[in-house]
């Protein structure tokens, strides 16, 4: 049916499988499907933390496990977290759901083709197609939340979170940790590795993180969602630009030289932004939710910039004055938004 200029379709029969393993809960949100620069879907689903990019690697995640389900008992899985080992069979028989935990908050495919996913609470999984290992990345001292994980140009694989995990680096036997503050990582065009913690954004330079200084006025902010001023790096564009998210100060746009600053005042749908990705004609896609502090603001949503102005999607329903939290451009380019 026609629901605001978009077409409603029934979920796939894959996902009651995809739903069951990640141990989604109901929350009444819809997933929507952008092409070309148009909404042609909405799928109005129950996704814990609405975000296609866990189900889709769980969809990858569930395929494999049935091709592997025919394995003995005693094929089983590696656990080492927290510096202990031991050996189950995965999934484990005591767990009739077949979770892999309770909750899994981000996925991750290296270079390799080995399969990497980051809990709260058993540190991270990886699943090499043969046998699933949980490796606690801080070293025991805490650092089983892990909830980003990027590879850079060399090879490294790197995991942030909170509760100990802080930075860290895993060159494929062993994590060295760079800091243990909250913190999230990611990746710009070359492979280079930014961090955002509490204390700011920071970039790798093959040795050490250093301090990227944004032009963040906290003094300003009058309205934010979780940590005023807090920011991440979220993307490098094809012109070389960096782009920056914010809590309650917008988005920032870096060109070598000097930084943009876009706000609500200029079309943004909020100015705590989730998330940003560029399509392929160029255009740069924002997610926003609303502010939280000191009150709610009952805005965010999604909108789409062209170099000049910002265009929002009203009439579509979940795409606006809605928390958006997932932002993901597919092989085929078409923009997933949950």
């Amino acid at each position: 049916m026609e629901n605001g200029g978009m077409t409603d379709h029934t979920a796939p029969s894959w996902y009651a499988n995809v739903r069951k393993l990640a141990g989604f809960e109901k929350c009444a949100q819809p997933l929507s499907v952008i092409r070309q620069g148009q909404p042609i879907a909405t799928h109005d689903r129950e996704l814990r933390h609405t975000t296609i990019t866990f189900a889709l690697a769980w969809l990858s995640f569930t395929l494999i496990l049935h091709a592997c389900s025919a394995r003995p008992a005693g094929d089983g899985a590696q656990d080492t977290l927290a510096g202990t080992t031991s050996t189950t069979t995965f999934p484990p028989a005591t767990d009739t759901t077949g979770q892999l935990a309770e909750y899994v908050v981000t996925a991750f495919t290296d270079s390799k083709g080995t399969l990497w996913f980051g809990t709260m609470g058993k540190g991270v999984a990886r699943y090499d197609g043969k046998k699933l290992t949980f490796l606690s990345p801080g070293g025991g001292k805490g650092g089983n939340v892990v909830s980003s994980i990027v590879e850079d140009k060399n090879g490294l694989l790197w995991f942030a979170g909170h509760h100990g995990t802080g930075v860290c680096s895993f060159d494929g036997s062993s994590f060295t940790q760079i800091w243990e503050d909250e913190s999230g990582v990611a990746t710009d065009a070359s492979g280079n590795v930014w961090a955002g913690t509490t204390r700011g954004v920071h970039r790798y330079d093959g040795r050490t993180m250093e301090l990227f200084a944004l032009p963040i006025d906290k003094g300003s902010i009058d309205a934010y969602a979780i940590r005023s001023g807090s920011a991440s790096f979220a993307l490098e564009d094809s012109k070389g630009n960096y782009w920056f998210r914010t809590d309650g100060s917008g988005a920032l746009k870096y060109d070598g030289k000097s930084f943009t600053q876009f706000s609500k005042a200029d079309g943004l749908c909020s100015n705590t932004v989730n998330d940003i990705v560029e399509d392929a004609q160029g255009n740069i896609w924002f997610i926003c939710m609303q502010a939280y502090q000191p009150k709610r603001t009952d805005d965010g949503g999604l909108c789409v910039y062209d170099g000049k102005i910002f265009r929002s999607f009203p009439d579509v329903k979940g795409l606006h004055n809605n928390d958006l939290y997932t932002l993901f451009k597919d092989s085929n380019g078409n923009l997933w938004i949950g």
